[in-house]
């Protein structure tokens, strides 16, 4: 059997000249018999391949030798036009950067953004080494279609070479549907494949970018996501928006940009839900705050608060961040829902100031919410640092009917008696313990014993980072209480946050499809 690709689109790493564009793989019927098909490439000049296709030819008689360290090339026939080869709806890359500059073009008129994804399967060439090359086609096919179940309708896919694919989605109404897509892209290749009755699991990593936040013709668009998916494998990152340690601010100029931004209103808050394991309802929400940078789009918290703790930033910060959760329940109240509570992160410089409670006091007094419906979070460190401070800082917290939570439980080297005389009402297991305790017995034991422990204290348990269900059923074996990860939904902004709850799911309606549905 034949088939023609474009070479730079098959092996875009190799240096081919100008004149062999076009790729024929000769498939022996005996090695395809047996699965294991070597590669006899054979390539002629596209304009040469397409006189004869037009002439109505079988096949032609020119050939091409080329003396390639690599393989050996010779033309013999062609049975697909150039630029035609497909696997399933897959565009090529010059039809697929076509449709994107189409989309790109309609944003002035539809007022929406595009995204651009490229998804990349990390060490896809082992595959090929132990199954053969034709187990690996079928794989790439398989890959193909699950990209194809998690789209929104009107996205399309192109394949960038063996291993790669790009999605392109007009239309793209908010954040949060880009979010909830990246996650299912993930899950949906991380599930297990079926290769010669064997299961195999392939990892990914994801770049991704928005027009017209930034703004380039498709072709520099595409560059530029390739460099972030490159960066995101030299990361050890799962998943990487273009600007995210491709470019660093210079320290003194985050320092003025996160002071302008805040007043400017650049910070967002989004809200990720924790689910009870035992009702299987929203329990509570966990407020963390999002950069809106105007040049670099969207940065994560771990980029500028060690900086916004390291310079004190944090403090007008971390007040911002408690009021905007403030207002959110008193907003809910408003419009008659029943605020769950919500959790906030406190940094270990804001718990040395002795006048916090007096603060975190007047909002509430302000805005007349319901104290139990803020919960302040903290971690073992910065409670171990400031052991006075923080003993009367938390009880004050307490006595206003402020409950406390214990973030990142199992990292630190806190005693047990400090813990026990704090007024904590709840821990949080930290998320490297249940992303291990499936592969690792000592994580299990240690997870099992944590909770059990905190059981003996009359505290309640929130597993974080939560991201299969072998995890889910395993803390529900566990009698943990709470669950909150990107299994069960993923940090959203207000308004997406309202009509999540406005739906009261269960965490078992949202395990499919997290958050909210990207395809709407």
């Amino acid at each position: 059997m034949a088939l023609a690709v474009d070479v730079q689109w098959l092996m875009p790493d190799k240096t081919v000249s100008a004149d062999c564009e076009l790729l024929i793989c000769e498939y022996p019927d005996e090695a395809v018999s047996e699965g294991d098909i070597p590669w006899i490439a054979l390539v002629a000049d596209i304009r040469t391949a397409q006189q004869a296709l037009d002439s109505g030819a079988g096949g032609f008689l020119l050939t091409t030798q080329l003396d390639l360290p690599y393989v050996q090339m010779q033309l013999t026939r062609i049975h697909s036009a150039p630029h035609q080869l497909k696997i399933g709806n897959l565009l090529l890359l010059p039809e697929f950067l076509d449709r994107l500059q189409m989309s790109c073009d309609g944003v002035a008129v539809s007022g929406r953004s595009v995204a651009l994804i490229c998804v990349d399967i990390r060490e896809f060439g082992y595959i090929n080494e132990v199954f053969g090359y034709r187990q690996g086609d079928h794989m790439l096919y398989q890959v193909a279609e699950r990209l194809f179940c998690v789209i929104p309708e009107n996205a399309f896919i192109g394949r960038m070479a063996g291993d790669q694919f790009l999605i392109g989605v007009p239309d793209l109404k908010d954040r949060v549907r880009l979010d909830a897509l990246l996650l299912w892209l993930q899950e949906s290749i991380a599930m297990p494949f079926a290769v010669k009755n064997q299961e195999c699991v392939l990892q990914s990593c994801i770049g991704h970018l928005v027009y017209p936040q930034t703004d380039a013709d498709s072709n520099t668009l595409v560059r530029y996501v390739l460099d972030t998916v490159k960066q995101a494998k030299t990361g050890q990152r799962r998943v990487l928006a273009f600007g995210q340690g491709l470019t660093r601010l210079p320290d003194l100029t985050l320092d003025a940009e996160m002071v302008e931004g805040l007043a400017k209103r650049q910070f967002e808050l989004y809200f990720q839900p924790k689910f009870d394991l035992h009702d299987g309802h929203v329990s509570g929400l966990e407020a963390l705050v999002r950069w809106n940078h105007p040049k670099y789009g969207q940065i994560p918290p771990g980029e500028f608060i060690p900086r916004a703790e390291h310079t004190g930033f944090i403090q007008s910060l971390g007040l911002w961040i408690l009021l905007k959760s403030c207002e959110t329940v008193a907003q809910m109240q408003a419009q008659g829902l029943k605020p769950p509570q919500i959790a906030v992160n406190l940094s270990f410089i804001q718990l040395r100031d002795r006048e916090f409670y007096k603060k975190l006091s007047s909002m509430i007094s302000r805005l007349d919410i319901d104290p139990h419906c803020i919960q302040l979070e903290l971690t073992e460190t910065s409670v171990m640092e400031n052991l006075e401070t923080a003993q009367a800082v938390l009880t004050d917290i307490h006595n206003q009917g402020v409950s406390i939570a214990l973030d990142d439980f199992g990292t630190g080297f806190s005693s047990l008696t400090h813990i026990h005389s704090f007024p904590i009402s709840t821990i949080k297991i930290d998320r490297s313990f249940i992303r291990q305790m499936l592969e690792k017995e000592n994580s299990r034991h240690l997870v099992r014993s944590l909770i059990n422990l905190a059981h003996d204290l009359s505290l309640s348990v929130v597993a974080e980072g939560v991201e299969s269900t072998q995890q889910l059923d395993l803390l529900k074996q566990m009698h943990c209480d709470h669950v909150q990860g990107f299994l069960t939904g993923i940090p959203m902004p207000f308004k997406a946050m309202v009509q999540m709850l406005g739906r009261q799911p269960k965490y078992d309606d949202l395990i499919r499809w997290p958050a909210s549905d990207p395809r709407a």
